[in-house]
């Protein structure tokens, strides 16, 4: 049975489909075999697409598909030129010492272990990452930050989060306690503004939280997020 629902289709025109990825699914097909995302769309709408954006497969959030070639090529354009604007939201088990700031500095990708390490110096074949994050509030054992990046690399968010001795909850991978029991991680791509393809337009999209009680207690200072301009 394909689990994809439509409350999951965020918005839709004749180029693309923009999705609020499930967590712990992939999002496109990778060696486990599990259903992913494109593919569950690709069933539950009835035609091939194109990823644009890629998430982690614990993560969840706005995922761009495209319905065609051309329009898959657009807005990986717009993508790699820095012209989609894409901020995250990350629960994590500590504090940062700032709370807002810069993280610039470097990444390389360890391919054997699946990961990712950051560094304020430049690393042997990594690349600048680069990103700004703030405390957007906390509960009694938790942390959210709002996260804007400004690079797009592997694992970014986690890597930087856990340089910071910040580790988002449930990323065993990046130094969390204890796994989620769903297998996920606390990192939601929340919303994405980008120009639409053949018009004058620019949307922006806002991808619900996670039925989650711990989620869903940071609701508020999500949408707040969400509604905060670009200086």
């Amino acid at each position: 049975m394909n689990v994809l629902q439509k409350s999951a289709l965020l918005y839709e025109d004749k180029n693309i489909l923009v999705l609020n990825k499930i967590p712990a699914v992939p999002s496109v097909e990778d060696q486990s075999g599990d259903p992913s995302m494109q593919k569950l769309a690709e069933d539950f709408f009835n035609q091939k697409l194109f990823p644009v954006n890629r998430l982690d497969r614990p993560s969840s959030g706005v995922q761009v598909l495209a319905k065609n070639s051309s329009a898959a090529a657009f807005y990986s354009s717009l993508l790699k030129d820095k012209k989609i604007t894409k901020k995250y939201i990350a629960i994590t088990e500590k504090k940062p010492d700032e709370l807002e700031g810069a993280i610039d500095g470097w990444i390389a990708v360890d391919k054997k272990r699946g990961k990712s390490f950051f560094s304020l110096q430049k690393l042997e074949n990594g690349k600048s990452a680069s990103s700004h994050y703030q405390l957007l509030s906390s509960s009694d054992n938790y942390f959210l930050l709002g996260i804007e990046l400004i690079t797009g690399r592997q694992h970014q968010i986690r890597a930087q989060l856990s340089f910071l001795n910040c580790p988002i909850k449930g990323d065993v991978k990046y130094g969390a306690r204890r796994k989620n029991k769903d297998r996920s991680i606390c990192l939601h791509a929340l919303w994405s503004e980008f120009p639409v393809l053949g018009g004058d337009e620019t949307i922006k999209i806002f991808a619900p939280l996670p039925q989650d009680p711990l989620w869903q207690f940071f609701h508020s200072a999500a949408v707040d997020f969400f509604n905060t301009k670009k200086n």
